[in-house]
Order: structure tokens, then C-alpha cells, then sequence
């Protein structure tokens, strides 16, 4: 994800010190440490070893676990940039496990049943409530 889309993710996300913002496929974690700046605990899931690698040499708190196994019962923030299909199955299999109040932002994809709160170019936000 390219600088700007990170500044336009957290922007959305509204984060608020001490919330905690998950990366669902946190790469190399470069969105977690914005989120971390903007005053955010972070917690990062990642499947591929290099990028787990990556995101850990930077600092990252990052987990090396598959996105469909994370916990997500206590964020405030979700962060996730899913093709369509997957998309879906977030709607089915994750959004439930969210808290109400939680932030989703997705970054190019919107997901395909919900419609967003917010939007800046290709990033949308939606409130679980």
C-alpha cells in the first residue's frame, strides 16, 4: 500500500489513543506503524513468511497466522485489502466476530453487501453496529 492510501486509511479509521487497530494481511506492516503513530495499540496477521519476516524486523506486533483465524473480538479498527470473493466470506465469517463500534476501512475492494459510511477514492469505511 502506497504512502498515500495509508495516510487516506487512517484518516478513515478516526483512531483514537489507546484503540486497537488490526491489519488483516498486515505485509510489511507499514500501515500498523502509521496506526501505531496515530496513537493505536496494533496487532498485524500475516501468511506469508517474508512479509511476517519483514513486518517483525520493523517492529511490527505481528502474528504468523492465516487473516480467517484472527481475533478480532476486542479491535476498534479493522484494517483489510481483499479481492471480491473475499470480500464475501469477511462479511460472513469476520464481521460477525466484531464488537459494535468497531471501524472497518478496506482499501480498493468494498465489500460487496454493505454499504460504506465514508469513502475517499478507493478506501471506504463501515461501522459495525
Amino acid at each position: 500500500t502506497d504512502a498515500k492510501t495509508v495516510e487516506r486509511m487512517i484518516v478513515l479509521a478516526d483512531i483514537q489513543p489507546g484503540e486497537l487497530a488490526v491489519d488483516l494481511g498486515c505485509g510489511d506492516g507499514r500501515l500498523l506503524q502509521a496506526a501505531a503513530k496515530a496513537g493505536a495499540d496494533t496487532m498485524g496477521y500475516e501468511l506469508s513468511l517474508i512479509l511476517y519476516l519483514l513486518a517483525r524486523w520493523r517492529g511490527v506486533n505481528v502474528r504468523y497466522r492465516n487473516l480467517w483465524k484472527a481475533d478480532v473480538s476486542q479491535a476498534d479498527v479493522v484494517f483489510c485489502y481483499l479481492v471480491p470473493r473475499a470480500a464475501a466470506r469477511f462479511e460472513r465469517e469476520i464481521w460477525p466476530r466484531l464488537k459494535p463500534s468497531c471501524r472497518i476501512v478496506v482499501n480498493a475492494f468494498p465489500l460487496p453487501n454493505l454499504k460504506p459510511i465514508a469513502a475517499d477514492g478507493t478506501v471506504y469505511r463501515y461501522d459495525k453496529i
